[in-house]
């Protein structure tokens, strides 16, 4: 006999499979259980369009959380420039305490501090920022889902080019530190 549920079980579903990287259906069944003892892990998993992974769009929605920790967790060429030029700024304050009285040391020293400030400062505004858009973009679907699922669809159909307008945006308006 086939069930019928609400837009709560829905949205905990989903997010049980965003847990679980969109395997492991038996842990998504034994979580669903839970709180919906008739659930089962075929829900996901018939063929067709009866399948919640297609007819609720799982798979765009991990697609998107996938993105939005890949953003977050992502390594920028100014995060390299910047641990490197940390490591610059130790070397030479070793050298610094070892010749306290070489002028030329102490004042390479300065500059390079200036610059880890300077650069510090420009990552931590531009990290803020991509990953405030990627966090909300993704909570932005999920509520627009809730409200008009349809509208959530042709908006995942577009995220492509969302992205990209936004990255290339943000590339504009936070340029990378310079190399030294």
């Amino acid at each position: 006999m086939s069930h019928h549920y609400g837009k709560a079980a829905i949205e905990f579903c989903r997010s049980l499979y965003l847990k679980y990287g969109g395997r492991n259906f038996a842990a998504i069944e034994a979580e669903m259980q839970r709180r919906y003892p008739k659930w089962r892990k075929q829900n996901l998993s018939r063929k067709g369009t009866q399948c919640w992974i297609t007819k609720y769009g799982f798979d765009r929605s991990l697609e998107v959380h996938l993105q939005t920790l890949a953003v977050q967790h992502a390594e920028t060429d100014g995060e390299k420039q910047f641990k490197q030029l940390v490591t610059v700024r130790d070397q030479l304050f070793g050298m610094v305490v070892k010749q306290p009285g070489d002028k030329e040391l102490v004042w390479q020293f300065r500059d390079v501090c200036r610059e880890v400030t300077t650069m510090l400062a420009r990552l931590d505004a531009g990290t803020k920022d991509a990953t405030a858009f990627a966090a909300s973009w993704e909570t932005l679907l999920d509520i627009l889902h809730e409200f008009n699922p349809d509208l959530a669809i042709r908006l995942l159909g577009l995220q492509d080019e969302i992205l990209k307008r936004v990255k290339a945006r943000h590339a504009a308006t936070h340029p990378q530190p310079e190399r030294i």
